[in-house]
């Protein structure tokens, strides 16, 4: 049986799409790390609400800005996220 091609074009688009998904998610989850490694040199100790905060936002130009921001303020809870 021969698959047909408007098939194998859905499942490629698809594949495509899960990729493009994965590389997001992992550019997000990095910027998680910068952004409370940035943190955590400049105040110590991060207090749970800010880490929670930071892993729970899943915008990576919100996420990019917040790493800019933890460069000028004068305490953790500061953070606008």
């Amino acid at each position: 049986m021969r698959k047909s091609q408007v098939v194998e074009e859905w499942r490629e688009e698809g594949r495509a799409e899960g990729r493009a998904e994965g590389r997001l998610q992992g550019r997000i989850e990095a910027l998680h790390e910068i952004l409370l490694i940035v943190l955590h040199q400049r105040f110590g100790q991060v207090p749970e609400a800010v880490v929670q905060r930071v892993r729970t936002c899943m915008d990576a130009a919100r996420l990019r800005a917040a790493v800019e921001e933890a460069l000028d303020i004068q305490s953790p809870g500061q953070l606008q996220l």
